[in-house]
């Protein structure tokens, strides 16, 4: 299997129940870079967007890791752009 299909197995058989706050945030970020570095940005998107069904918040490492997807896919820069802003509304800086 593929570092990003590793990846998706670990999170998927993670229990982020018993994981909390930030250290859930960092497992899922682990994924989110690993289907970034594949270039599947509709992966990273689709776990960026899956954090607050955990009732977690995205850190700046899960934006700038989706943002890049977004870049390494070529043609996004629109969603990018739309990742940038959610990041600011959240008083997160992408850097």
């Amino acid at each position: 299997a593929s570092a990003w299909e590793s990846a998706l197995g670990v999170l998927e058989a993670a229990p982020l129940a018993t994981v909390k706050g930030q250290d859930a945030v960092k497992v899922i970020n682990a994924s989110i870079s690993a289907c970034s570095k594949a270039g599947r940005w509709d992966l990273t998107l689709a776990l960026l967007q899956g954090i607050p069904d955990r009732h977690l918040l995205p850190d700046i490492i899960s934006y700038n890791a989706t943002i890049s997807s977004c870049e390494k896919a070529g043609g996004l820069w629109e969603l990018a752009l739309v990742l940038m802003q959610a990041a600011e509304d959240a008083s997160l800086r992408p850097n």
